[in-house]
């Protein structure tokens, strides 16, 4: 009869300690960046489409994020699901393959600091047609890492999904 009010007590001390760490030490990784993309709601056919893109950290410590693959490097890879009128339309940019990532190539962004740039979403995707557009970003960062103080980058690479809003352009 002792075993089951052990178990319990210990969970109960457990869950404490838990609960009474800051909010940031359990935090769930897909949480460390925040993301948000804006786009104007309607274009007319031919003009630019502008995308700002913006990721966020949640965290209480230094990140560097790697821009390959995003807006904030410009358009090098398919980093957008874009459909219009429910069918797919191909990425038409740049595609470069890497070998590994330097120090210039990562965005550092402090505790509750933000990082944005705005491409034109038409020098990547043909909207060369009227239609409605729907966008998303794909989510995944090629390496994410939380440093202290002059720490140097690790040479292993941490993936991280971020998930970003969906949005819709109609073109004219």
């Amino acid at each position: 009869m002792k075993k089951p009010y052990i178990t319990l007590i210990l969970h109960s001390v457990l869950l404490s300690f838990w609960l009474a760490l800051p909010a940031n030490a359990h935090q769930d990784e897909n949480t460390m960046l925040q993301c948000h993309v804006e786009v104007p709601a309607t274009v007319a056919v031919g003009d630019k489409v502008p995308l700002k893109f913006k990721l966020t950290n949640t965290t209480k410590k230094d990140l560097m994020v790697l821009k390959w693959n995003t807006p904030l490097e410009g358009w090098f890879g398919s980093s957008f699901k874009v459909t219009k009128d429910g069918k797919w339309v191909n990425y038409m940019g740049a595609m470069v393959k890497r070998f590994r990532p330097s120090q210039s190539d990562y965005a550092e962004l402090a505790p509750g600091k933000s990082i944005e740039q705005t491409v034109n979403l038409a020098e990547g995707y043909d909207m060369k047609t009227p239609g409605n557009y729907k966008l998303m970003f794909k989510g995944r960062l090629q390496d994410v890492q939380s440093l202290g103080k002059d720490q140097p980058l690790s040479k292993e690479r941490k993936l991280q999904q971020v998930s970003c809003n969906e949005l819709t352009v109609i073109v004219r």
